[in-house]
């Protein structure tokens, strides 16, 4: 009786291992055809460092840094520094990451997070929910440096950057 039920096990045990190595090497065929070798050596594609440069004419590496814009669909001033803001990060090559307040984008930020209140607890503690208000952030360690509240002109925004970028600098935490 024993025997005959070890036989049934097997039976169906067999199939379905054969059916599993059959995948596993299905998908090792695709990995050395695709060129995958696993014995190479795999480098990650080199980025070229995005930089800042200081007024005193020394260049930061901020690579990893972007700027979190918070702002209100039906803002006034939103509608009138979105713009600034958008050429200006594309000029200097800083992403903008944006939430709004009340869910919505406008014309130049489309692509928006609504607020949640972890959000609120991790930048607004202790300032007003002013619209539009904009941070620097480390996307490594997650260190978040305020710029400025409220609406200004290109060249008072990249000012106010360059004295949080120096801020980060002497706080130890540009990276």
């Amino acid at each position: 009786m024993k025997t005959l039920f070890a036989f049934f096990v097997l039976l169906f045990v067999i199939p379905a291992n054969a059916g599993v190595i059959d995948e596993i090497a299905a998908l090792e065929k695709h990995k050395t055809a695709t060129g995958n070798n696993p014995t190479q050596h795999r480098t990650a594609p080199k980025v070229k460092p995005q930089t800042f440069r200081l007024s005193t004419g020394k260049v930061l590496n901020i690579t990893h840094w972007q700027i979190v814009h918070f702002m209100k669909s039906d803002c006034q001033y939103c509608q009138q520094f979105n713009p600034v803001l958008n050429a200006t990060s594309q000029q200097l090559g800083i992403p903008v990451f944006v939430y709004s307040f009340d869910g919505l984008g406008d014309s130049t930020f489309s692509n928006v997070l609504p607020v949640t209140p972890d959000v609120i607890g991790e930048f607004f503690p202790e300032l007003p929910q002013v619209t539009p208000t904009d941070f620097i952030v480390n996307t490594q360690t997650l260190v978040a440096i305020p710029v400025s509240q409220g609406m200004l002109s290109a060249e008072m925004f990249v000012n106010r950057l360059e004295q949080s970028f120096g801020l980060a600098e002497k706080l130890g935490v540009l990276q």
